[in-house]
């Protein structure tokens, strides 16, 4: 995120699948972003610099289990290193395993 995202603010909407920024020290609810459907992630990705998380552009969304969402960072999955469900190959970072506030996220 911090490679992406710089000095900004990572946060993630759970309506779209998807991580977005605001300005560094931002809120990441307001108005338009119920707080129920978007959370702050800065603690989270805080010293997380050239990570083996890769950001692909797929034709279509991946295939990870009917539990599971793939996340997106805009229109790029992001692709994590040795997916637990592919042998040892890239997975996908996803959303899933139960409603808010017990699902997780992880490589799938």
């Amino acid at each position: 995120m911090n490679d992406t995202f710089g000095s900004r603010t990572p946060c993630l909407d759970l309506r779209h699948d998807d991580f977005y920024s605001v300005s560094r020290g931002g809120d990441c609810t307001g108005p338009s972003r119920p707080a129920t459907s978007h959370y702050d992630y800065v603690f989270t990705f805080l010293n997380a610099f050239h990570s083996d998380f890769r950001l692909v552009h797929l034709a279509k969304e991946p295939l990870t289990g009917v539990t599971n969402v793939p996340l997106r960072l805009g229109s790029r999955y992001i692709s994590c290193p040795n997916g637990e469900y592919h042998q040892g190959h890239r997975g996908w970072l996803v959303f899933g395993g139960g409603a808010p506030p017990n699902a997780e996220i992880w490589c799938n």
